[in-house]
């Protein structure tokens, strides 16, 4: 949410959108102090649904600060000041890292729900602009398990490794670089690996819409991010030609898609003969 110049409609609608997260979370703690309901099954999801909502509200709070002088915005910061305290004091009593998994899942569950939503208006528009009747589209609905810390260390070692060994090949087939220093060549390497994967993680976590609008297409950018940074800023080696370094990177990068590509495609085939 962006509290930057908020129009009078955003105003409204961010005030509207707060006011009905207020209503349900008072419900939520009249349900969480009642001691009936110690025991019931549901009441774990209730927290979780609470600890959510509470989040929600500090972001439309942020938002909605600087616009308390329209009558909508006032009248909800009115409710959410008179409830706060209570919030913040159940928070403090049930928050716990278990709960924070919960809230995490539930929060993807609802990204993921909102890209469905996303993905259904590019369709109406696909059909809209190209005269397409729906029933001809084929959806493919692939399941993703979310990658462990230990399988996102393996994959970036696995790029680390790759990069080095193919520039450092590559280096003694075209003359790129004056530097005859392997361990200068490979922090270089290094760098530039760096420089793919940041980039890699910003796109991701900053762009998400974007990549849904453009099928993944984006994700080419990382590399060429990479390699105009390694080109223009180039550290740890001394350069022979620029031309030469944007071929020898631009060729690092597709014959690691290569090698990685066949790999992961022989694991698959491996995996449906077992």
């Amino acid at each position: 949410m962006n509290n930057n110049q908020l129009s009078i409609d955003k105003q409204n609608e961010f005030a509207m959108k707060a006011n009905m997260i207020l209503e349900i979370e008072n419900t939520l703690l009249i349900f969480i102090d009642d001691p009936k309901n110690s025991l019931d099954q549901k009441q774990n999801d209730y927290k979780v649904q609470f600890l959510f909502n509470a989040k929600e509200l500090e972001k439309y709070a942020k938002a909605l600060n600087p616009y308390q002088e329209n009558e909508k915005v006032r009248a909800f910061f009115e409710k959410y000041t008179i409830i706060k305290e209570r919030i913040d004091e159940t928070l403090k009593r049930i928050k716990n890292k278990k709960l924070e998994k919960e809230v995490k899942k539930l929060k993807d569950k609802i990204e993921i729900q909102a890209q469905e939503l996303e993905i259904k208006k590019m369709i109406g528009e696909l059909t809209e602009q190209y005269g397409i009747e729906e029933k001809d589209l084929k959806i493919l609905n692939v399941g993703k398990k979310q990658k462990s810390k230990l399988a996102i260390i393996i994959e970036l070692l696995i790029i680390f490794t790759s990069t080095v060994l193919i520039l450092f090949g590559l280096s003694g087939i075209i003359p790129w670089s004056k530097e005859k220093n392997i361990v200068n060549i490979i922090f270089f390497a290094l760098y530039f690996s760096g420089c793919e994967i940041l980039s890699r993680i910003v796109l991701t976590f900053g762009f998400k819409k974007l990549i849904i609008q453009t099928f993944g297409l984006i994700m080419i950018f990382p590399s060429l991010i990479a390699i105009v940074i390694s080109a223009i800023f180039p550290i740890f080696v001394e350069i022979n030609s620029i031309f030469l370094l944007i071929i020898t990177t631009i060729l690092t990068v597709l014959i690691r898609k290569f090698m990685l590509s066949y790999v992961s495609e022989k694991l698959v085939k491996n995996k449906f003969k077992k």
